[in-house]
């Protein structure tokens, strides 16, 4: 029963210096040390602390904590002497109001820059630790400390408290410029002072009477505020009974790394929890929901993971602040390491949500698998999640302390290394973009590319792929198909056919005439011929024939069709000869050889094809 009363002391003085002194303003001038208690004024909620000048500030910050502890001895005896298992509604009330003004209190000091997340905590743990200095060590009298007016008469910036190293400086720079604060190497140093004072007994006041209280309660084992306040787990009394929570055994309130035993093992157990947890979805998201092999598809159980990460994260972060209650280095320590996962999970997310989101659209019955847009589809669904990621990343590093503007440089100082290893990826990257926006090709469409021709199959992230017509693949990089002359041919809205047609050179003159007019009747009735722009005349006179120009156009979707159409009227002009009796030329070589016995006199020889 003493360890419960004990623990219920520490539980109370706890959950008073965690949610907060309430800023009264003591009667009088008398330093932290004077004994007597004060009459509490309760200053307006938006009241804050005055930080004016030396004076202002140290009273300020004396006399909303001196406050504090007086109420704390207060409720410690009711709450000790009424036998209840959980606090009441009044009391509630008080931790709450506690809590705004030990905001007021942390008000007074300069701290250095930390996570937002945890700027609230470490500012409730250099207020106590400052605190506990000064109950230890006499402060002057109020009156004898210089006010604004003396400190520039003075000509000084800082004050320092006597007979120590804290002092209070003038902010000359920032959102707090004019005011008077424990400076930030004063702050930082707190610890090192405390554990130089600790062992003094505490100077007559309201700190003296609250330890004095928390001592009678738990006579076999006394411990200063400050360490009270690091040990008492006040995030789990609110489920369960803080008479049952506390009566621990003595080796679960030994401390390591000013880590309790009890508050270590809670530590482990949820960062257990927490990875078995993340494990068991990574696992389980691709054994159950992972699409099998032959149904590709957008691979959403992939987000599962880094989600899973998420959660753990935000769980044990308010965990870690008000349920185990760590403080010091673990606490800024183990939040770190949280907050890095959270934004780590994140990032992980975003990529490859856009990666799952560009697969989903490609995949949707409305693009087209066969067309260059579900590359573009797929490149902008990425750029946006690496957009998301590198905002993820600044603002995770915010959340670290560290200003945004650093990172931001850092990142780019790291973008400007990686384009300079990486220039040649980067403009294929680039040229992608190009191809995809002004999209000079379509996905199936016949092109050539510098000596290269063939089918485009596929346009990625780095190269061009061409099936050729003898069935082989080029992968040609995107930036010399950017930089070079692209001849696309499956784009041609008429298809040009030009040859010629050689007949003999005895053709008689109505015969070729009836021939080049049942001709251009041929290319009158097809359909795919495309009218008024063809020619069919006599051209030339060839080595073994007269040569007639058809000179026309298709009007054809592919080559395919082409080639086809171009048969089928080449058979027509077949039969056409044959009804018109008009003979193709076939090419003739004449050989003549000279008689030695005939004077250059010339013998024909027998022609020969």
């Amino acid at each position: 029963m003493i360890i419960g009363l004990r623990s219920w002391a520490a539980v109370l003085t706890i959950l008073l210096w965690f949610t907060g002194p309430v800023a009264a303003q003591s009667t009088g001038t008398a330093p932290a040390g004077a004994a007597g208690e004060e009459e509490e004024v309760k200053p307006g909620p938006l009241e804050p602390a005055d930080t004016s000048s030396p004076r202002d500030t140290l009273r300020s910050f004396v006399q909303i904590l001196d406050t504090t502890y007086g109420r704390t001895a207060k409720m410690l005896k009711s709450y000790s002497a009424s036998g209840r298992l959980f606090f009441d509604n009044a009391e509630i009330k008080i931790f709450q109001e506690n809590r705004r003004d030990l905001l007021k209190a942390s008000r007074c000091l300069e701290l250095a820059p930390v996570s937002p997340i945890l700027k609230d905590r470490v500012a409730a743990d250099r207020t106590i630790l400052l605190k506990e200095i000064f109950d230890r060590v006499p402060l002057p009298d109020f009156d004898t400390v210089p006010d604004a007016e003396q400190m520039r008469e003075m000509g000084s910036k800082r004050w320092i408290v006597p007979k120590t190293e804290i002092e209070i400086i003038l902010v000359e720079q920032g959102p707090r410029r004019g005011e008077y604060l424990f400076s930030e190497d004063s702050v930082e140093r707190l610890l090192a002072f405390y554990e130089q004072v600790k062992t003094l007994p505490y100077t007559p006041g309201p700190a003296n009477a609250l330890y004095v209280s928390y001592t009678i309660i738990s006579s076999d084992r006394a411990e200063t505020i400050y360490e009270a306040y690091l040990n008492s787990p006040t995030g789990v009394m609110d489920v369960v009974p803080p008479r049952w929570m506390y009566r621990l055994p003595r080796w679960a309130t030994i401390r390591a790394a000013g880590v309790t035993i009890w508050q270590w093992v809670l530590i482990a157990v949820g960062f257990a929890i927490g990875l078995l947890f993340v494990l068991a979805v990574h696992r389980l998201s691709r054994r159950y929901l992972a699409p099998p092999e032959l149904e590709p598809g957008p691979a959403w159980y992939r987000l599962l993971t880094p989600f899973a990460m998420i959660l753990v994260a935000v769980s044990l972060i308010p965990g870690m602040h008000s349920l185990v209650r760590v403080g010091g280095g673990t606490l800024v320590f183990s939040t770190t390491i949280l907050i890095v996962v959270a934004f780590a999970g994140g990032v992980w997310a975003a990529v490859v949500a856009g990666k799952v989101i560009g697969e989903a659209l490609v995949a949707s019955e409305r693009t087209s698998t066969s067309t260059i847009d579900k590359q573009l589809i797929r490149l902008s669904c990425r750029f946006v999640g690496f957009i998301v990621a590198v905002a993820l990343i600044v603002e995770g590093a915010n959340q670290l302390g560290f200003p945004a503007y650093s990172v931001v440089t850092g990142l780019g100082v790291s973008g400007i290394a990686v384009a300079l290893a990486a220039r040649d990826s980067l403009a294929n990257m680039f040229g992608s973009i190009v191809i995809m926006f002004e999209k000079p090709f379509s996905i199936g469409e016949s092109i050539q590319v510098g000596n290269a021709q063939g089918i485009v199959e596929d346009v990625g992230f780095r190269s061009t792929r061409i099936r050729t017509f003898y069935n082989s693949v080029i992968s040609i990089p995107n930036n010399d198909v950017v930089n070079a002359t692209v001849d696309n041919m499956g784009r041609r809205i008429r298809r040009r056919q030009r040859f010629f047609i050689s007949v003999r050179y005895d053709t008689p003159r109505d015969k070729l005439e009836t021939f080049m007019a049942g001709i251009r009747e041929l290319l009158a009735a097809s359909p795919m011929v495309f009218q008024n722009t063809y020619h069919v005349r006599l051209n030339q006179f060839g080595e073994s024939g007269l040569q007639i120009l058809l000179n026309f156009f298709y009007e054809v979707p592919d080559y395919a069709t082409e080639i086809s159409e171009r048969e089928a009227i080449m058979l027509d002009i077949i039969d056409l000869a044959r009804q018109t009796g008009v003979e193709f030329a076939l090419p003739i070589r004449v050989l003549r050889m000279e008689n030695d016995a005939d004077d250059g006199g010339l013998n024909p020889v027998a022609p020969a094809n």
